[in-house]
């Protein structure tokens, strides 16, 4: 089996860390950046997420490098993109893996984000250094501490070789924030949340599993 990775808001292949790395035990594993960020930074952020699975999938078929089965992994943002890749195109993938994902409909647009991931999405944007930036995006994100100096490190790197525009991460807010669930996937399905995730709430995970029929793990 191989794998198709697509990260999350504001984040780049390169994010996946050891992740990829683990994957590489069961087959092959390749990524994408999503357009605007990594090595697609100079692309224009679309405002939907059609057009971002129009872009990676150009992207996708341009290498022709990925033989056998192939699962979809996406991550959050990368989830919506993998499922409506999914919907648009089920040949493509033999399966598909989302990760701490939601949509605007069939909840609460209040109960998409923590009140806590919302203070830290703010704490964030308003920290004075790329330093702060990131320690603060780590804190929000991992439960790992014994890595996260390491990781640290890693995510300083990539934002001095990728640095981050903002109003690329505003205009995904926008194309996430739009984003409505299909309502028919014909591939299997496996969903995964954690219930001690600062930043989403793990029942937008629940609820996408419920209403595509999907195999949902709560971590």
């Amino acid at each position: 089996m191989n794998y198709l990775l697509l990260r999350g808001l504001g984040r780049t292949q390169g994010h996946w860390g050891v992740f990829s790395q683990k994957l590489k035990d069961l087959g092959e594993v390749y990524s994408i950046d999503l357009p605007g960020f990594g090595e697609e930074s100079q692309a224009s952020v679309p405002l939907t997420i059609d057009e971002h699975v129009e872009f990676l999938r150009r992207k996708w078929r341009e290498r022709e490098a990925a033989e056998g089965n192939v699962v979809l992994i996406g991550l959050s943002l990368g989830g919506m993109v993998a499922l409506k890749w999914l919907e648009k195109y089920p040949k493509d993938f033999h399966a598909g893996v989302i990760i701490n994902s939601s949509s605007a409909n069939g909840m609460n647009h209040f109960r998409r984000l923590r009140p806590k991931g919302a203070y830290g999405l703010a704490r964030v944007a308003l920290a004075k250094s790329d330093y702060e930036k990131e320690l603060f995006s780590l804190e929000l994100t991992s439960f790992n501490n014994k890595n996260n100096l390491s990781v640290l490190t890693e995510w300083l790197d990539l934002r001095e070789r990728y640095p981050l525009n903002h109003k690329s991460v505003v205009r995904q807010l926008v194309a996430a924030g739009l984003f409505r669930r299909p309502k028919k996937i014909d591939v299997p399905l496996l969903f995964l949340a954690s219930k001690q995730d600062k930043l989403v709430n793990y029942r937008n995970t629940r609820d996408l599993a419920k209403a595509l029929k999907g195999e949902f793990h709560l971590c």
